[in-house]
């Protein structure tokens, strides 16, 4: 079963549904980022935990009660974000990068598949000249 991008049978049943665009797999892994970036929006990151402990140090060192947030902690979760950020920046150029080999990919089936073409129309000429020289043969060979 090939599609028109040409992949073989080997590959995946969902890969030749979607013809090489990956689309399922790629809705569903957006989808899945999507959910973890909601969690991890909700969740202090280890910078803002260890901001929100200096801040309740701090407190106690003064003697004063913790108001729940402090300098430290906000400090903190910008650094978090910050790093997330960053993150999401390098697996978009993942992303990205794997975008490109599968192009390059597509590009050298194609290729291949032409020279395949080519290579059977070169047989297929050489095995009608043949033939015309074993019928010439025999008939130079019957005179």
């Amino acid at each position: 079963m090939l599609c028109e991008n040409r992949h073989s049978q080997s590959a995946s049943p969902r890969l030749i549904r979607n013809c090489g665009h990956r689309r399922t797999v790629t809705v569903r892994a957006a989808f899945i980022l999507f959910i973890a970036g909601l969690v991890l929006t909700g969740c202090d990151g280890p910078n803002a935990k260890v901001g929100e402990k200096q801040d309740k140090a701090d407190a106690a060192a003064n003697g004063s009660a913790y108001s729940g947030t402090g300098p430290n902690e906000r400090i903190g979760r910008a650094v978090d974000r910050a790093d997330r950020a960053a993150q999401n920046a390098r697996d978009a150029s993942a992303t990205a990068v794997r975008k490109q080999g599968d192009s390059i990919q597509q590009q050298a089936n194609i290729g291949a598949t032409r020279l395949d073409e080519q290579a059977k129309a070169m047989r297929s000429a050489a095995d009608r000249r043949a033939a015309a020289l074993e019928v010439n043969a025999n008939k130079a060979a019957a005179h």
